[in-house]
């Protein structure tokens, strides 16, 4: 019998999007003007049955690079002009996803490096806001492992795609990104229990 990961009656499983640039990923962002700074964040609340009941998006304005670059409006749908309409800057946004945490929940599971992300737009931000009775964790190794995908090769976003679930939303925006990652966690579950 495979060990399961004890969740909480509430949890809550977040995405971001970040702006990039063509190459940059495989650069490690590491061009003088490339950073990850956060242009969505996406959160959804699960309850014990691992059903999502509640939800949270929000668009923030990017500081250093306030004009995303095509790669990043092509590959995410997010358009300069719905950051101008709808988005907010990086602290108001951050605040109201802590909220919506604190309200419901005090873990939250990423798949991947959400959280680095975070302390870096805090540091960019000059926020030293980090609310210590959130507990953020990566979810991701423990999806990998149960679905044995191989390390790193699989984003949130291709994980419908893997699991041949029929594609809903949009791939790259971080609510639906988020609904995926609960689409791996429900199939890990289901798949655990008839091993048992």
């Amino acid at each position: 019998m495979v060990m399961l990961i004890n969740f909480p009656n509430n949890f809550i499983i977040y995405d971001l999007e970040y702006t990039a640039w063509e190459g940059s990923k495989k650069r490690n962002w590491g061009n003088f003007s490339e950073h990850k700074e956060i242009i969505e964040i996406g959160a959804i609340l699960v309850n014990h049955d691992f059903k999502e009941v509640g939800s949270f998006s929000k668009l923030i304005i990017p500081n250093k690079n306030p004009i995303l670059s095509d790669y990043i409006v092509n590959l995410t749908g997010i358009t300069n002009k719905m950051l101008s309409d709808k988005g907010v800057i990086f602290k108001q946004g951050y605040l109201e996803f802590l909220n919506f945490i604190n309200k419901h929940a005090n873990i939250a599971f990423a798949y991947g490096d959400d959280r680095n992300v975070l302390l870096a737009n805090l540091k960019m931000n000059h926020m030293n806001h980090m609310n210590n009775n959130i507990i953020l964790k990566n979810i991701r190794p423990y999806i990998e492992h149960q679905l044995n995908i191989f390390e790193n090769s699989i984003d949130s976003s291709a994980l419908n795609t893997y699991l041949g679930i029929k594609k809903t939303g949009n791939a790259h925006r971080a609510i639906d990104d988020c609904r995926a990652i609960l689409n791996g966690l429900v199939y890990t579950n289901q798949y655990l229990e008839t091993k048992d």
